[in-house]
């Protein structure tokens, strides 16, 4: 007998700050840093009015929509006696159905419960060792109770950046997966900081078929539909050759990473949006030329038009490439936003083509998406000039990889 089993890791998180302040003083703004396993995070206590205070807590540094969708936090202002026993002034808890944190452009603070002074009245006649006009040493304890916990860690960028003799300009060299032509390695200069990095033994991820099927001998992903390595080239055709001069560079201990699993601006991309919930997808291919006849550009004249008109901003990257990426990663807000995304752009013309994509065929949640499309506008699908087209690159045995698609579509479409 076959049984199947679910583990879903749960955690709670309790966040305590102590700290002195007149509850009288109305100038009074208290910004208390606190790090935690899953970032940095910042409570800010104001005096809006005498004894009514008002505590906001700030996760910048957390990646968007890593705690949850749906929680319920709890929060609890405690004054502390001399003998260092708190005692509860007040409490609260709430049922929250957004990401937290929120993405931009939407504010990342969550502002806990304000302590009022009715709150500070009733203190001081339960405990007469209270004096709600002279007391000073007070807690915030702030929960998160039986949340996932956040797939990545944000840490600030040095000040000092990577420098090499690449061809490649600034933007595009530093996470460059291959060697520049110039220089074999690259130097980290005045690096001082440290990158933390989550080592849960009890947390394993169970590797799928992308595992085995997505990628080369040579380490660089075979997957090749909607790939931000066209992306890549543009900008290496693009940029004119740099130099600098790293003759007093001297000799450094550094560490060199190559990165062959991903484009370099999905990377760029990702990297952006764990710091700053910022991300930009751009068209599938299956809805530009020439793969759609009535459309009105190539992804080549797409990126020569946003490098002409914002060439400050990061490329647009393809929702499967993010995917790919967010997956490897294992960063579930990412990946949820890449695969509403990519749901948001199909159509009657390309769903068969992104159903029976190479991508398609490695990620079970992916496929479900598109499938679900197809079978939903199944009339309208099977006449398509996408499924013509499918139909003659099956005969011809362009989509070896789609076989096992096409009996999930069959059983589909056939109840």
């Amino acid at each position: 007998m076959t049984t199947t089993a679910s583990i879903v890791e749960k955690h709670s998180f309790i966040l305590t700050w102590d700290f002195d302040i007149d509850t009288n003083d109305t100038t009074t703004n208290l910004k208390l840093p606190l790090k935690t396993r899953f970032g940095d995070v910042v409570l800010e206590v104001t005096v809006k009015a005498p004894q009514h205070i008002n505590p906001v807590l700030w996760a910048g540094a957390v990646e968007p929509g890593s705690i949850g969708h749906s929680f319920n936090p709890s929060a609890e202002v405690l004054w502390i006696h001399d003998a260092g026993k708190p005692k509860l002034v007040q409490s609260g808890s709430w049922n929250l159905q957004s990401d937290f944190p929120p993405r931009l452009p939407a504010p990342i603070g969550l502002h806990l419960s304000s302590c009022t002074a009715a709150f500070f009245q009733k203190a001081e006649i339960a405990d007469a060792r209270f004096n709600r006009l002279t007391h000073r040493r007070f807690r915030v304890v702030f929960t998160l109770p039986d949340v996932s916990p956040p797939a990545a860690t944000v840490h600030p960028l040095p000040r000092k950046e990577v420098r090499d003799n690449s061809s490649y300009p600034p933007r595009f060299r530093r996470l460059r997966g291959e060697r520049s032509p110039k220089s074999e390695t690259a130097k980290t200069r005045g690096w001082s900081g440290r990158a933390s990095v989550l080592n849960d033994a009890s947390v394993s991820v169970q590797a799928g078929t992308s595992a085995a099927l997505g990628m080369e001998e040579n380490g660089k992903s075979s997957d090749g539909d909607d790939s931000d390595e066209e992306s890549d080239d543009f900008i290496k055709r693009r940029s004119p050759p740099s130099v600098e001069d790293d003759s007093d560079d001297g000799d450094f201990t550094y560490r060199e990473i190559n990165i062959t699993e991903t484009a370099y601006t999905t990377y760029h991309a990702v990297l952006l949006y764990l710091q700053s919930g910022y991300i930009t997808f751009a068209p599938l291919a299956s809805n530009l030329l020439p793969h759609k006849s009535d459309a009105k550009q190539t992804r080549e004249q797409l990126l020569d038009q946003h490098l002409s008109s914002t060439p400050s901003l990061p490329f647009p990257v393809s929702p499967k490439s993010v995917y790919r990426l967010a997956h490897l990663l294992e960063i579930p807000s990412l990946c949820a936003l890449s695969l509403a995304e990519l749901k948001s752009q199909l159509t009657i013309s390309n769903a068969v083509r992104e159903l029976f994509s190479k991508t398609s065929s490695l990620y079970d949640d992916l496929r479900a998406v598109v499938l679900a499309f197809v079978v939903t506008n199944w009339p309208e699908v099977k006449t398509s000039e996408g499924m013509k087209e499918m139909e003659t690159m099956a005969r011809t045995g362009q989509i070896p990889h789609g076989t096992a698609t096409s009996f999930e579509l069959i059983s589909h479409i056939s109840k």
